[in-house]
């Protein structure tokens, strides 16, 4: 699915201007069926939980939670679109439509595609050709500070949570945190060191394809220690604003009424999720499954425990992948030449 999606990419970037229009319209018809798809069928697999709604959300507080949360989803995207335009200043500058146009048509493409690594490629609509290939890497320097942030304090949360609600011994709890504690560690190393990793690849090889790539890479180079912080902390508040939605969610579908038990469960929940790239029609129901599994601990409400993470799913992905997908058919987001 991911490799259809990419070579109708490339094959509209490399035609003529007649072919290229009727293949851009087949790639718009291709996700459009495709992410049909996919909601159809997540939603018939959460189709007992959704009945149960209007019973699960029967609080007070039910209407005002969600509007919150939605607000929240707001805040989230306006977060990455700034992250995004200081990720592009290097490379070509958008006003702040532009930027939220490429982040929405990215997550469209994302939710049709193993482990949304379709993202990577649907950020690149309209961004001119000479500049794709810098921008593909700009993305990848963003995603390091998102999972800089997920390891983080995905580490904390599993200590947190395995010292408060598992029976761990201490030995496999220390294990635990030092290999996390390493990889973020290389991590962090390697994201405010980023010429370190062109230095790598130049030292790979000399093919045409690594030569091309290390030959744009060198750009990363330009942003500071400033310009790395400060998209790291956009990381940061990203996570956060993410985090207090789903603890919003588990609260107002009953799971647990302990804010700190919520934010370890959340916590814990990143951590594994960032690790596993799923295909899109298993992704919201392994979710769920590893959310049954974390909050076992808390209650034995499942239908509950799904609800929060398919509402959760719904708000954060689902609604801006079809504004992004009328985005894509409506705006000419073409790739450009």
């Amino acid at each position: 699915m991911a490799e259809l999606l990419t070579n109708i990419v490339k094959g509209v970037s490399r035609a003529g201007t007649n072919s290229s229009g009727k293949l851009w319209l087949v790639a718009k018809t291709v996700l459009l069926v495709l992410l049909s798809s996919i909601l159809y069928n997540q939603v018939l697999a959460y189709e007992a939980q959704i009945g149960e709604l209007h019973t699960i959300l029967a609080g007070q507080y039910a209407i005002l939670g969600l509007f919150v949360v939605a607000l929240m989803m707001l805040a989230n995207w306006i977060l990455e679109c700034a992250k995004w335009r200081h990720l592009l200043k290097h490379i070509v500058k958008v006003d702040a439509s532009q930027a939220m146009k490429s982040i929405l048509s990215g997550v469209s493409v994302a939710l049709v595609t193993p482990g949304r690594v379709g993202e990577y490629g649907g950020r690149l609509l309209g961004i001119p050709a000479n500049g794709r290939t810098k921008a593909l890497l700009a993305n990848g320097v963003g995603s390091i500070a998102q999972n800089i942030c997920n390891i983080g304090i995905g580490i904390i949360g599993v200590v947190g949570y395995s010292a408060l609600y598992l029976n761990m011994n201490q030995s496999s709890v220390v294990a635990s945190i030092g290999i996390a504690g390493l990889v973020l560690s290389v991590m962090i190393f390697v994201y405010y060191n980023l010429q370190v990793v062109v230095t790598a690849l130049t030292a790979m090889g000399d093919g045409k394809w690594l030569r091309k790539l290390t030959d744009h890479a060198s750009f990363v180079q330009s942003y500071s220690s400033r310009d790395l912080s400060y998209v790291l902390l956009l990381s940061l508040c990203r996570y956060m604003v993410y985090a207090c939605q789903y603890v919003i969610l588990i609260i107002l579908c009953g799971v647990t009424t302990d804010p700190l038990a919520a934010f370890l469960g959340v916590a814990v929940v990143f951590f594994v999720q960032s690790g596993i790239p799923l295909p899109p029609m298993l992704s919201v129901l392994a979710r769920g499954e590893m959310a049954i599994w974390i909050w076992s601990v808390f209650s034995t409400k499942v239908v509950s425990i799904l609800a929060a993470t398919f509402l959760l799913w719904s708000i954060n992905l689902v609604i801006p992948a079809l504004i992004g997908a009328i985005v894509i058919w409506l705006a000419d987001l073409r790739p450009s030449t």
